[in-house]
Parts: C-alpha cells; sequence; structure tokens
C-alpha cells in the first residue's frame, strides 16, 4: 500500500512539474535566400508571437517589455508544426508552443517591480527604510498593491527582497516618521501592522468602525 502510495505521488508530481502553457494557432511567415534560412527565421519569430499571446491570454496586466528571445525560447518545453507551406525562398505555417509554467509567472510576477523598485527618479533620497511582508491571492492583485504603493505619498523607493506566487517581502524607504506612513497606507485602505515576524501590509476592514 505504501508503495501504491509513493508511486502516485512521483506520477502527480511528475505532472505538476510537467504543467504548462499551450499556444495554439500561432501562425508564422518568412522569406529568405532559401526555403531552409526562411523556415529558421519563421520558427525564431514563432517564439515571440507564441510569448506574445501566451501574455494577452493569460497576462494581460503585464506591460512590461517582453524578454530576450533566449529567455523566451528557455521558457518553452516543446512546440509542433501543425500545418505548413514551403517554396524556394518562403516558409508559412501554423504552430503550436508549450510554455513551461512555472519560469513564466515567475517572470510575470518578478517583471512588475524592477530589482531597485519604486520611483527610479527618486533614487538619492534618503529616508527610514521598513521590511514589509505583502500577500495577494492573483497576479492582477500583485499589479495593483505594485501600483498603490508607488503611487504612495511619502513613499521614496519599494525594493523587491523575495517573490513568491502568494507574498511579496518588500523594503520599503519613505519619508517623515513611521506613524505618518500608517496613516497615509489605512486613507488608502491598508493596515501597516507589526507581527512577530515584522511588518505586514493587509487589506482594512471597511466595515469596521
Amino acid at each position: 500500500m505504501k508503495l501504491c502510495f509513493a508511486l502516485v505521488f512521483f506520477l502527480f508530481s511528475g505532472l505538476a512539474q510537467a504543467e504548462t502553457f499551450s499556444i495554439p494557432n500561432v501562425r508564422v511567415s518568412a522569406t529568405g535566400d532559401s526555403s531552409a534560412s526562411a523556415r529558421e527565421k519563421a520558427l525564431e519569430e514563432g517564439h515571440e508571437i507564441a510569448f506574445q499571446k501566451l501574455l494577452n491570454q493569460y497576462f494581460p496586466e503585464v506591460k512590461a517589455s517582453s524578454p530576450s528571445h533566449e529567455a523566451i525560447v528557455d521558457m518553452v518545453t516543446n512546440f509542433s508544426i501543425d500545418r505548413e507551406k514551403t517554396t524556394s525562398k518562403s516558409y508559412t505555417a501554423s504552430l503550436t508552443f508549450q510554455f513551461d509554467v512555472t519560469q513564466v509567472r515567475a517572470w510575470a510576477l518578478g517583471s512588475t517591480l524592477p530589482e531597485e523598485g519604486g520611483h527610479p527618479l527618486l533614487p538619492s533620497l534618503k529616508g527610514n527604510e521598513l521590511k514589509v511582508n505583502v500577500s495577494f491571492a492573483s497576479l492582477s492583485e500583485w499589479h495593483r498593491i505594485k501600483k498603490e504603493l508607488d503611487n504612495t505619498s511619502g513613499v521614496l523607493k519599494v525594493t523587491l527582497l523575495s517573490l513568491s506566487p502568494k507574498m511579496a517581502s518588500l523594503n520599503v524607504t519613505y519619508a517623515d516618521d513611521l506613524s505618518k506612513l500608517q496613516k497615509l497606507l489605512k486613507n488608502q485602505g491598508w493596515l501597516l501592522i507589526s507581527q512577530n515576524e515584522g511588518w505586514s501590509l493587509t487589506r482594512a476592514n471597511l466595515g469596521s468602525s
């Protein structure tokens, strides 16, 4: 029985690791000095076209520039040629791409807040620093949180320390004193609370007095 459970766990673990985003109907067309060069060019462009389709379908909130071609290629686990047409100097095809879910999600989450974060026009301003943990349920919610922090008066810079699918650890550089920062955040519907493991940022309960 233990062996059976172990085998089931192994199989499901393998499926989880192999989880992919499937992007079908990626249409490419290119010309070149030969059919081979046209095909190579079309397939190269296909990776980037597929990645843009993926973002539009699964991560419409992401407005960052696409990663490098090499980074996109690394995210692709497989692709297939569904239909193709070749001439002596041209190549046209319809492709299906498979992207690694973990890698794509990591890029999408990380792209919403640069390593130096916050306000790039205010890098030399000095202030107080506070390490804050903030939880979120989805990528779109993380985008809203990031935008609200960026636009909070008194916040000079937000530096991303670590990021997981459900939580971000931030270093917040702020002007004035801590009580004023708490008041500014509360006005935006946030509570900055000191807990055993540090500071956390949570949504205020609008129904409470």
